[in-house]
């Protein structure tokens, strides 16, 4: 599945800051976080520049479940 047309913000919220701070706060480099989740490093460095125009829910959820977060948390920055 793809996510398609996908807004980058959410409540004023760009994914990118979320998931670019998320990853500090674990303080992981680009490649720890993919190695732990199995997402390619230069993907997240494109979503992490605000490229997650076409990003795969399944990719999505591996990068959660790496960074111990709920995908919403991943998107709107909150603990929900």
């Amino acid at each position: 599945c793809v996510i398609t047309k996908y807004k980058s913000t959410y409540c004023g919220k760009t994914v990118d800051n979320v998931l670019k701070r998320l990853r500090k706060e674990r303080r992981y480099t680009l490649l720890e976080l993919s190695k732990r989740s199995g997402v390619h490093w230069r993907t997240l460095q494109v979503w992490e520049r605000g490229g997650l125009g076409r990003a795969k829910l399944c990719n999505l959820k591996k990068v959660a479940d790496a960074l111990e977060c709920s995908i919403d948390e991943l998107i709107d920055g909150e603990d929900l």
